[in-house]
């Protein structure tokens, strides 16, 4: 079963997730309110002491930190590379080329519909299932 990891401070959109996150499947659902308690949530898979989410959705803009430092987290780190990221933030346009250059495929605005959601994180588990088939060998 997958594991995904909500980054977001927005109270309306913590339950949008979810209920997308849940019509795609997914009951292991961990969410965050702030940066710091995500960097802190990290170090804990680094340490074993937390197991790592297969998909992060992550919001850009919060009033301590951003977003961007739980990006560079991930990207600084390889054994990060694995989880698939969606960043969902209140605006898509002046962060869609940086998050590009890290790398990210689904960069979505909080006025994305529940089917682009929905078609991202299908989109990002799928890849991540078939990662891990291949590493398990049975493809």
């Amino acid at each position: 079963m997958p594991r995904v990891l909500i980054v977001n401070q927005n109270p309306s959109q913590i339950p949008r997730a979810t209920r997308v996150l849940t019509s795609s499947h997914v009951t292991d659902i961990v969410c965050i309110k702030t940066v710091a308690a995500a960097l802190e949530h990290l170090e804990d898979v680094t340490e074993g002491t937390q197991s790592a989410p297969d998909l992060m959705i992550v919001d850009l803009e919060f009033p301590l930190g951003s977003g961007f430092d739980i990006l560079r987290a991930w990207k600084n780190d390889s054994d990060f590379h694995p989880i698939k990221i969606i960043v969902w933030a209140a605006s898509e346009e002046p962060h869609a080329e940086l998050c590009r250059l890290f790398g990210l495929k689904h960069v979505l605005s909080d006025f994305a519909s529940d089917h682009e959601l929905h078609a991202a994180v299908k989109d990002c588990l799928s890849r991540q299932q078939t990662k891990n088939a291949r590493a398990a060998g049975s493809i």
